[in-house]
């Protein structure tokens, strides 16, 4: 009886975080790397004491391009399962991006997110933002759409 309240209890704490559905912006080239390298690799953010934090910033905002936030090209958009990135990466909230608001919703995750395919639920290409009928963007999401194939992930064009 003692070893299943114990069996129990470390079911609980061993749960990851319940974090929902969540958006990871990305540009084009940087989309295709992880696809290829089947991982969502870390950058730094900040301001402040977070400036040496290496993670991968993710948003609860499903609107956030609408807002007139697309940052260095960052058009393409990776829905992504927040509950199995919390299995195996520890994250929390995080507010103050650089260049950023404070009401992001955001999500931190430490390091890299490793095998990105299982937790990629589909594939958005921004299709209001500007430089989409440049050739640089038409090649870049030819080769997307073709990955996105063979790895069975939806791809689609949203405004």
């Amino acid at each position: 009886m003692i070893l299943d309240k114990l069996n129990s209890y470390l079911s609980k704490i061993n749960e990851g975080k319940q974090v929902g559905q969540v958006y990871h912006y990305t540009t084009p080239g940087r989309a295709l790397g992880i696809l290829r390298d089947n991982e969502i690799k870390s950058g730094n953010y900040g301001p402040g004491p977070d400036l040496d934090k290496k993670g991968v910033s993710l948003t609860r905002d499903k609107n956030f391009h609408k807002q007139n936030r697309i940052i260095h090209g960052t058009h393409v958009r990776f829905v992504l399962h927040g509950d199995s990135i919390s299995n195996n990466n520890k994250i929390h909230p995080y507010h103050g991006t650089i260049g950023m608001h404070n009401d992001e919703q955001e999500e931190f995750v430490h390091g890299n997110i490793k095998n990105a395919k299982k937790h990629i639920k589909e594939i958005h290409i921004m299709a209001t933002h500007p430089e989409r009928h440049s050739d640089f963007y038409k090649e870049h999401y030819k080769e997307l759409q073709q990955i996105a194939k063979e790895k069975n992930i939806p791809i689609k064009e949203i405004s």
